[in-house]
C-alpha cells in the first residue's frame, strides 16, 4: 500500500460477523484465514454482542481504518477492498452514519470535509464506495450549526458532548491588531460545566476571524471554580503566514471534551475600551430593534386581523337591515338616503 493511505472498508463500522458457536469474526475475507486468532473478536454469548462490538480489538482495527497508520496485515493486504486516502472513509462513514439514524454526532466531521464532496463523488466508484448524499443544509442561515440556536447578545449559548463543537457569533467590526497591543485588553468568556472532573480534560480554543480567512486564536483554559476561559487580548496567536485580520467580523468559539462531559457558554465579552463597548452594543441595539420591529409588525397583523374579523361579524349582522331596505319603495328609499 501506499505510505498514509488505508483500505475502503466500513464492515468493522458496521457490520458483525458471527458464527453459530457465537464467535465474532472481523469479517470473512480470506487474508484474515492466516490470522484466526487475532481477527477473533470474542464471544457475545459469553459477553454479549455490544460489549464484543466495542472492545479494544474492534476499536484498535477502526482507528487504524480511519488513520491509515497500524494497519493489520490481514487489513493492509486485503483483497476486497481499494486502498484510498484516510478522510474519504471519515467523510463516507460520517455521511452513512448520518444519513441511517439521524445522528448529530457526525455533522462535526462531514463539516469538516464539506467542500470536498465533490471530489468524494468522483472518485467514490473507483474505491469501490457508493455514494452517499449531503444532509440538507439548515433552512436558517442564521442558526448555529448543529444544535446550536442564536440569542440576543450578550448571551450565546452551546454545548459540546465529548465532540468537536462550533459557534459563531458575528460582531461589529473590532481591530484585533489594537487589541493585542492594548495590555487592559481582555476576552472572558462565561460559562458552566456539566461532569467536568478537571479543566484539563477540554480543549477549547477561542477566534477572532475576518471574512478573509485571517484569525487571531487561543486556547483557553477552564477556571471550573469561576466558571470563565479568561485571557488578554495580547495572547492571541495569528495564523502562519497570515498576520492578525485588520477588522474581526465574528467570534467563533470551539470545545472537545470527553463523552458525558458538556459545557454551556452564557456569554462572551470583550474588553479593550470605549469603542468596543459601544461597538458591541450597537450591535445588540440593531438586533434588540429587529427583534422588536417584528414583534410590532406580528402584534400590527395581529391587530389587522382583529379588526377584520368585527368587521365581518358587523357586516353579517347588518344585511338583514340591507335586505329590509330593498324592500321599501324606491322614494322612501331616496328620502332614508338623504336623511342619512
Amino acid at each position: 500500500m501506499k505510505p498514509g493511505a488505508t483500505r475502503m472498508c466500513i464492515l468493522p463500522f458496521t457490520t458483525p460477523s458471527v458464527e453459530p458457536d457465537g464467535t465474532v469474526r472481523l469479517c470473512s475475507a480470506a487474508s484474515t484465514y492466516a490470522y484466526l486468532d487475532e481477527t477473533n473478536m470474542g464471544n457475545y454469548r459469553e459477553a454479549g454482542l455490544a460489549a464484543v462490538w466495542n472492545n479494544s480489538r474492534f476499536r484498535q482495527i477502526r482507528q487504524s481504518l480511519l488513520s491509515g497508520a497500524g494497519l493489520k496485515p490481514f487489513c493492509e493486504s486485503c483483497e476486497y477492498r481499494h486502498e484510498g486516502p484516510p478522510w474519504m472513509l471519515q467523510f463516507h462513514l460520517a455521511l452513512y452514519g448520518h444519513n441511517q439514524t439521524g445522528s448529530e454526532s457526525f455533522l462535526p466531521i462531514i463539516e469538516r470535509h464539506r467542500e470536498r464532496y465533490e471530489e468524494y463523488c468522483r472518485i467514490a466508484a473507483q474505491l469501490g464506495l457508493w455514494v452517499e448524499p449531503m444532509p440538507a443544509p439548515p433552512k436558517d442561515e442564521s442558526s448555529w450549526i448543529y444544535r446550536l440556536k442564536p440569542l440576543v447578545p450578550p448571551a450565546i449559548r452551546f454545548q459540546a458532548e465529548g465532540e468537536w463543537t462550533d459557534i459563531t457569533l458575528p460582531i461589529a467590526a473590532l481591530d484585533v491588531e489594537q487589541l493585542v497591543q492594548i495590555p487592559e485588553s481582555r476576552i472572558v468568556v462565561r460559562c458552566r460545566g456539566n461532569h467536568i472532573v478537571a479543566g484539563d480534560l477540554l480543549n477549547l480554543r477561542v477566534s477572532l476571524e475576518d471574512g478573509e480567512g485571517k484569525l487571531a486564536y487561543y486556547f483557553p483554559h477552564f477556571n471550573e471554580s469561576e466558571g470563565v476561559l479568561s485571557f488578554a487580548g495580547s495572547s492571541l496567536q495569528s495564523e502562519k503566514g497570515t498576520g492578525f485580520p485588520r477588522k474581526a467580523s465574528q467570534i467563533r468559539v470551539g470545545g472537545f471534551g470527553p463523552v458525558g462531559t458538556s459545557l454551556t457558554i452564557d456569554s462572551i465579552e470583550v474588553s479593550m475600551g470605549p469603542q468596543l463597548t459601544e461597538a458591541c452594543s450597537e450591535l445588540a441595539d440593531q438586533r434588540l430593534r429587529g427583534e422588536q420591529e417584528h414583534l410590532r409588525s406580528a402584534q400590527l397583523e395581529d391587530q389587522l386581523r382583529q379588526v377584520s374579523g368585527r368587521l365581518s361579524e358587523l357586516d353579517h349582522r347588518v344585511e338583514p337591515l340591507r335586505r329590509v331596505f330593498r324592500l321599501l319603495p324606491r322614494r322612501l328609499r331616496d328620502v332614508l338616503k338623504n336623511v342619512l
